[in-house]
């Protein structure tokens, strides 16, 4: 369909209730019984029912979506690897109609880099722990974990 090499072809199919779990996009009703306890500031900044508007604008947009092919140095030997890509995915999206809003393409997007991002901070934060554990010298074990603190400031924001 795309013109890609066969051993990157992977057609695996994604569906909406695995995404909408993955990126916390849940329904407002549950979402509000469940944060009850959240002051009213608070609340107004986690907004549950923009993330139930957005669920349902999802849903009422996209018919389905499967992971198509992984590009990556393993699958096509002519790329080399990135400094900072190591591959990517080619991402087929079927539309219920003509006229989808492309807000949800965008949100799906935004919350795929996000969650990149997200895991990309755990895996360094996991390996400064690693080597700051294993460091003999007080000085760089400090210097390891203000570097920890640092990205574990920059995961909370």
């Amino acid at each position: 369909m795309f013109g890609l090499p066969a051993n990157t072809l992977i057609n695996q199919p994604l569906y909406k209730k695995a995404i909408f779990e993955k990126f916390n996009l849940k329904a407002a009703s549950k979402r509000v019984k469940s944060d009850a306890r959240i002051c009213s500031s608070e609340r107004e900044q986690f907004r549950p029912e923009v993330k139930a508007a957005e669920r349902d604008r999802f849903d009422a947009d996209i018919s389905k979506m499967a992971l198509v092919a992984r590009i990556s140095p393993a699958t096509v030997p002519a790329l080399s690897e990135g400094k900072d890509i190591k591959g990517f995915y080619v991402l087929q999206v079927e539309l219920k109609h003509q006229d989808c809003d492309t807000k949800n393409i965008l949100l799906l997007e935004e919350q795929i880099i996000n969650r990149e991002q997200h895991e990309k901070l755990l895996r360094q934060i996991e390996t400064l722990e690693k080597r700051c554990r294993a460091e003999k010298q007080t000085r760089k074990r400090y210097e390891l974990h203000q570097q920890i603190v640092k990205l574990k400031e920059e995961l909370a924001i």
